[in-house]
């Protein structure tokens, strides 16, 4: 999260998600910043479920509220899946902040 308060330009979808992962060096110096986290994980799920919309219907359990956490729960939302996510208390912060379309996120605590 340092590397998002510290990037000059934030991509859309990494400023939704409130984490980045790659940070690119620009022509003029400046940092440009990405998350492309959420993309890589849900396409792994569901290639290891048979291909690309194999998701729909089926629950997702993301296990923390980290940057990782963040960017799986916006990837299960992009592909209309309601994430259930293990957390503590910033689990709720981090839900009523976000604001993607499909985000039907129950927050719980496994311990």
């Amino acid at each position: 999260e340092a590397a998002l308060e510290n990037a000059d330009s934030v991509d859309p979808v990494a400023a939704s998600i409130g984490a980045v992962n790659t940070l690119v060096r620009q022509e003029d110096g400046s940092l440009s910043a990405f998350n492309t986290d959420w993309e890589a994980a849900v396409n792994a799920i569901e290639a290891g479920l048979g291909g690309a919309g194999s998701l729909r219907g089926k629950t997702v359990v993301v296990l923390g509220a980290g940057g990782a956490g963040k960017a799986l729960a916006f990837g299960a939302a992009e592909r209309q899946v309601a994430p259930m996510i293990d957390s503590n208390n910033q689990c709720l912060v981090f839900v009523e902040k976000a604001s993607w379309p499909g985000l039907k996120a129950r927050c719980y605590c496994m311990a």
